[in-house]
């Protein structure tokens, strides 16, 4: 801590300025004129000097020509803080004195604090003045010391007439400080009495100024604390040192501070009070018992999980938990943790590439989520696992290592497995049933067989050409092979009339497609067949049939459909006329293409036909 000397006649001056720098962490003696001053720095120099100019005894600008010329003192800064009565040729004299600041009172606390960084900056660099600076003799000095004293005597009769006005504003000032600090402060006497207690202390302890002022500073200190605050105590080793403490509100509430304590000295080294400032860390403290607590139950957790976690950095884990261990069939985290050191990838990974994949992925978002892989187990054995991990970074966000979490997956793997040989078991199985219909709807329709089966070739090549999921073809795959499954409701000999059907005769053919759709509605398929099936006959215009739907009404299933359906009827013959050939049908999608049919499915079909190379493989 810094010791400072302060020099200044007036009692009240020198005891606010000993509270502004006792409070701002520097220890603080005091003397009331220069040879005071001179006495106390020659038994126990201070680190800097700070004095008024009109004193009795020995005034400002002697005591500073004596520093100057005293070897063991004249490398202490002397900084000159006098009343505003001052001119520049005050300045200018005390400047030739080798002193390293002239400041005029009042100055404001923090330009005035930083002033004195400043000066102790300067002096550490070597900057400052350390001797007396040169005179031609003493005649020449006591000329000047004279003509600027009669200046400044003539001055303080100024002065005396405001003084009382400028202490009032001075101890304004400084109670002001007081009161707005952000710490609680107050003052006691040698006898520990409190003699100031500023508007933080009252928030923090309840009590008003009024109830505390004239009291032992005891009041608020709980027992567990000691005997008070032992300002004045011979066991008070370090004062001004910052202590954790218990004190006790008004409403007896605990409240645990940091508390600060130092002394204030007057002249000839007598202690005149002392100050004490606390600040309320009871939230803090709280805070930090729940982050301790926290880390324990994460510990806890992270120890106790199912799941292996672990941080990782470079080839080597930092730390893994013991299900990381188990998952891994080791026999402790430490081992895993010495015995993979070297090639993660070979060691771990059954393909080395799912280890560049994933540190790629990683370096280039941060973090991996869910990332499914097969590692090795210690005896060789494969394990298949679901994977996270991101980076951990600093705050200038330099990367640090990696921490993640995995689980088994093999019950899910194998699950998955199974599910999916079932699923492909259900397909076959409805594939087989969906060729059953087909053939059975033919088989009442002779003259038209196979013409079901072209038309589910033709439709998947164009939801293929268009860039349809699989799934999805696969759902207009079937739906096309059924398309006309609701003709085994129509008779016979309608469907093999070898002549125009009459209106009646086509209304009757008309209603397949209502029919299929309710032989079909009722069996949970994947896809919407049942519909597909009851939209295949109706147009983009609403001139279709049977419910009229318009192009924006009809699933884009049932539109390929319909464009496969017309082409593939058109090219083949029928009972009542022979085939008109692939040119006529593709004839006829391209005059009505976004009238009748869909125009981008009609493009796609042409585009198959004229540049792909598609051909219908029609009945002979």
């Amino acid at each position: 801590m810094t010791k400072l000397l302060i020099v200044d006649d007036n009692q009240q001056s020198r005891y606010l300025l000993q509270v502004l720098l006792t409070t701002s962490g520097f220890t603080v003696e005091a003397a009331a004129n220069g040879v005071e001053a001179l006495s106390l720095a020659r038994r126990r120099p201070p680190a800097m000097i700070i004095s008024d100019i009109l004193m009795p005894v020995m005034d400002g600008f002697a005591l500073c020509r004596a520093w100057k010329a005293d070897k063991r003192l004249q490398d202490i800064p002397f900084i000159f803080y006098t009343a505003t009565y001052t001119n520049t040729q005050d300045e200018e004299f005390a400047l030739s004195l080798g002193a390293a600041r002239f400041i005029v009172k009042p100055s404001e606390p923090d330009k005035f604090l930083a002033l004195l960084q400043e000066v102790s900056e300067l002096h550490r660099a070597g900057k400052l003045p350390t001797s007396l600076a040169p005179q031609e003799d003493d005649a020449v000095f006591y000329k000047e010391y004279n003509q600027v004293l009669v200046s400044k005597l003539e001055s303080k009769v100024l002065e005396l007439r405001e003084e009382s006005l400028k202490a009032q504003k001075s101890e304004r000032f400084l109670r002001d400080v007081l009161q707005t600090t952000p710490s609680a402060v107050f003052t006691v006497d040698p006898d520990r009495i409190i003699t100031s207690w500023n508007r933080m202390a009252e928030k923090i302890t309840g009590y008003g100024a009024a109830e505390v002022l004239g009291k032992k500073c005891n009041v608020i200190d709980s027992p567990t604390c000691g005997e008070g605050c032992r300002l004045f105590d011979d066991r008070v080793e370090k004062p001004g040192e910052y202590r954790e403490c218990i004190i006790i509100c008004k409403d007896g509430k605990e409240l645990t501070t940091l508390k600060n304590f130092n002394l204030l000295f007057g002249s000839a080294e007598e202690i005149t009070g002392g100050v004490e400032s606390f600040i309320d860390i009871t939230d803090r403290k709280q805070s930090e018992e729940a982050l301790q607590e926290s880390e324990k139950k994460y510990r806890d957790i992270v120890e106790n999980a199912k799941e292996g976690i672990f941080q990782r950095q470079s080839e080597r884990f930092l730390t893994v938990n013991r299900a990381f261990a188990d998952i891994l069939g080791y026999e402790c985290p430490e081992e895993v943790i010495e015995t993979v050191t070297t090639n993660m990838a070979a060691q771990l990974f059954v393909c080395p590439e799912e280890y560049a994949k994933l540190s790629e992925v990683l370096a280039a978002r941060g973090y991996v989520q869910n990332f499914e892989v097969e590692l090795y187990r210690k005896d060789c054995s494969r394990i298949w696992v679901s994977l996270s991990m991101q980076a951990v970074r600093d705050r200038q966000g330099q990367w640090l290592y990696n921490q993640g979490i995995f689980e088994d997956i093999m019950l899910k793997k194998q699950m998955e497995e199974e599910r999916q040989q079932a699923t492909d078991r259900l397909r076959r199985t409805l594939s087989a049933a969906i060729q059953a219909l087909a053939t059975a709807s033919e088989a009442r329709d002779p003259y038209t067989s196979g013409h079901q089966q072209r038309v589910a070739d033709l439709a998947r090549a164009i939801a293929v050409e268009i860039g349809l999921p699989t799934e999805q073809i696969d759902g207009l795959r079937l739906a096309s092979t059924i398309h006309d499954v609701g003709k085994i409701s129509v008779p016979a000999e309608i469907l093999s009339m070898p002549r125009k059907l009459t209106a009646l005769e086509f209304s009757l053919v008309k209603t397949h497609s209502q029919k299929g759709y309710e032989i079909l509605k009722d069996i949970e398929f994947p896809w919407p067949i049942a519909r597909m099936v009851l939209e295949h006959h109706e147009k983009m215009d609403g001139s279709g049939y049977p419910q009229g739907l318009t192009g924006d009404k009809l699933l884009l299933a049932s539109r390929i459909i319909a464009v496969a359906d017309v082409v593939e009827a058109m090219a083949s013959h029928r009972p009542y006329r022979p085939g008109l050939g692939i040119d006529a049908a593709l004839e006829e999608i391209t005059v009505n293409r976004g009238i009748l049919y869909d125009a981008e499915i009609v493009a796609v079909c042409l585009k198959l036909f004229r540049n792909g190379g598609y051909q219908l493989q029609l009945a002979s």
